[in-house]
C-alpha cells in the first residue's frame, strides 16, 4: 500500500506557490515607466492615439453600433489600466 504522504506534500506545496503568486502580482504597485515617461505622459494629458490600420475580426472591427472592438482594444485597455492613464 503507498503512502498519500507524498501526494499530499506535494499538492500544498503547490497551493501554497500559487497563492504566493497570486498575492504578489496582486500586490505589486510598480511603476511601469520612467519619471522621464510618466513625465511626457502628464504633459499629453494622459492621452494617446493608436492607428490601426485594418479590421479583421477578432483582432480589431467595428461591432454594429460602429464602435471599433475586438482582442486589439482590449489590449489597449489592459495596457491602459497598468499604466494608470
Amino acid at each position: 500500500m503507498t503512502s498519500l504522504r507524498p501526494m499530499i506534500t506535494v499538492r500544498r506545496s503547490i497551493q501554497v506557490l500559487v497563492l504566493f503568486v497570486l498575492l504578489s502580482t496582486v500586490l505589486q504597485a510598480a511603476d511601469y515607466l520612467q519619471p522621464s515617461e510618466r513625465k511626457w505622459l502628464q504633459q499629453q494629458e494622459s492621452k494617446l492615439e493608436v492607428l490601426f490600420g485594418y479590421e479583421a475580426p477578432p483582432n480589431a472591427y467595428r461591432d454594429d453600433k460602429g464602435r471599433y472592438v475586438g482582442l486589439l482594444v482590449d489590449f489597449l485597455r489592459e495596457i491602459e489600466s497598468h499604466l494608470r492613464i
